[in-house]
């Protein structure tokens, strides 16, 4: 009953930051826009967030998909399907970690935080990517599903903190809202 994805645009370029389920509105919003996507960035592979990958792609027509190092070891089955028919059609899987740094659209940059290279998890959802989106002096926090648990790092502060793993119990400690310090805190559910 929920899913997870957000846009960044200038207007005529466009970054997205998962597509959430099948039959996403992200979908058609760009196709309706006409957007050009200059990155289309997976936080980690599970239907609420992923769910419109291959749709997305192919309507976007992406060439590339960042995915968190280690996705596929926390993937749903139909995630999994979704990237094989990606390959198939050319599709590129570029993997990030932290301290990798994009800039798909100028002015942005897009700075990894978690999960660091090579660190394996005991629960799936802390294979998701960590990012901050700086823009105009201005920045966001886009935390996946990431636990408690794989709070392995501390976040500057932010303006919009989008909360760990839609709100639930699980994620987001005192310590790492604290040490984020948002203005504004977006909760994707049902």
């Amino acid at each position: 009953g929920q899913g997870d994805g957000q846009l960044f645009t200038d207007g005529a370029s466009a970054v997205v930051i998962d597509v959430g389920v099948e039959d996403s509105s992200l979908v058609d919003y760009v196709r309706r826009r006409g957007l050009r996507v200059e990155a289309l960035i997976i936080t980690h592979l599970h239907d609420d967030h992923a769910g419109a990958l291959e749709e997305f792609a192919r309507v976007a027509r992406v060439k590339r998909v960042y995915l968190p190092e280690g996705a596929e070891l926390a993937a749903d089955a139909d995630a999994l399907e979704q990237l094989e028919a990606l390959t198939a059609r050319g599709v590129e899987l570029a993997r990030l970690s932290a301290g990798d740094v994009l800039e798909p659209i100028s002015g942005l940059e897009l700075k990894v935080l978690h999960p660091t290279a090579g660190t394996a998890f005991d629960d799936p959802n802390d294979y998701s990517l960590v990012i901050r989106c700086e823009y105009a002096g201005r920045s966001v926090l886009i935390a996946g599903d990431l636990t408690a648990q794989g709070e392995d790092f501390t976040p500057a502060e932010c303006d919009v903190l989008k909360v760990a793993h839609h709100g639930s119990a699980g994620s987001s400690t005192l310590e790492f809202l604290a040490a984020a310090n948002p203005h504004l805190a977006l909760i994707s559910a049902s």
